[in-house]
């Protein structure tokens, strides 16, 4: 005797007459207490990460189906609320309109409540495929490895075939784990007036992370720091002063004009946070103008370190060696995107803005 999950009940088939009967409280003693369960072994051919998704996927359309239309729902519901208050405010408020206000107000409620029901039904949906997709890729897995050849399982140790036994499910718990917070941890930020932790060098380049001091001093070698902090009696113990200067054994040097000393601790600053931002090795770097107070070559140094890095770089520069150095140079005037497109053929364009901007700065 067949059982057959189907909407939500098991079908008896029978193997002689084809006959199907659903499973209830009547007839469920008449089958045994033991049943051997089948499952799809994967097809005898390389299997890359695509086709290892359609094949966990396979029989998922109804959750699919709901995934898509609950997140396209909430996403509808998510751009209806500053319109309405956009409304409320503009138009009715002014008019002194309360039966709208209050009609509005009440189509708000309604649509918080209806948008908490299909953000329900998303994660219901997104759990029913990640319960899918391991317990049929898992098993899948462990068939594959125990058909593979014997020398397989000599040339490996045991941990190695746990861990390619329990593959499936380990990827899964890590996905489940990664939130707001993992991927903002694959992010550096480094903002143009951004003001440093208070404390020493060390605290504000490692933050509240537990990096070592081997890792805080990498992270100064790649913003061009670490000379300068050599030079400190206290290295990376010196204290931050206010506005972000180091004190101790740069004091000499900010006893100079004004202008020279703002300057200079701008410098600082900006190494300082940049320092902060490529100890995390991160994923993505936003640097919005974070290198505009330094030398050339300290800049050669930061964006030689950047590259090492393989990350992604989104850039806001005026100075043109940075823009020169991008992949893609996207302008923008008035809020509004003017031009785009690699810098050697915006470059080529005579009257264009970076045309202009080489025109105006000197390499």
């Amino acid at each position: 005797m067949a059982l057959l999950w189907r909407r939500g009940r098991y079908e008896a088939v029978s193997p002689a007459t084809g006959s199907r009967n659903r499973v209830d409280e009547d007839n469920a003693a008449d089958f045994a207490e033991r049943a051997v369960m089948f499952y799809r072994p994967l097809p005898e051919k390389p299997m890359r990460t695509a086709r290892l998704l359609l094949f966990g996927l396979r029989g998922a359309r109804a959750d699919l189906r709901n995934l898509l239309i609950s997140g396209l729902v909430t996403v509808g519901l998510g751009a209806l609320v500053p319109i309405a208050t956009g409304q409320i405010l503009g138009t009715f408020v002014p008019r002194a309109q309360t039966d709208l206000i209050a009609q509005v107000c009440l189509v708000l409620m309604i649509t918080s409540v209806v948008g908490a029901t299909f953000m329900l039904l998303q994660s219901l949906s997104l759990l029913r495929m990640e319960g899918r997709i391991e317990s049929t890729l898992q098993p899948a897995v462990r068939d594959r490895l125990l058909r593979l050849p014997t020398r397989f399982f000599t040339e490996r140790s045991m941990g190695e075939l746990a861990g390619a036994a329990m593959g499936i499910s380990a990827i899964r718990r890590v996905l489940a784990g990664v939130g707001p917070v993992a991927v903002r941890r694959q992010c550096g930020v480094v903002l143009q007036n951004a003001q440093p932790l208070t404390g020493s060098i060390l605290d504000c380049i490692c933050g509240t992370e537990p990096f070592t001091q081997e890792e805080a001093w990498e992270a100064a070698e790649m913003a061009g720091l670490a000379e300068d902090i050599r030079r400190m009696p206290m290295g990376l113990h010196t204290m931050i002063a206010g506005g972000g200067a180091i004190s101790g054994g740069q004091r000499q040097r900010q006893r100079q004009r004004q202008r020279q000393r703002q300057r200079q601790r701008q410098r600082q600053r900006q190494r300082l946070m940049i320092a902060a931002a490529l100890i995390r090795r991160p994923r993505i770097l936003f640097f919005d103008e974070a290198t505009s107070a330094l030398d050339n070559e300290t800049q050669r140094t930061v964006i030689g370190s950047t590259q090492r890095l393989e990350a992604t770089r989104l850039v806001i520069a005026h100075r043109l060696s940075t823009v020169m150095d991008a992949d893609r140079v996207i302008v923008m005037a008035d809020g509004r995107v003017v031009e785009q497109g690699r810098p050697a053929d915006l470059l080529a364009v005579p009257g264009s803005h970076v045309h202009e901007l080489v025109r105006r700065q000197p390499a």
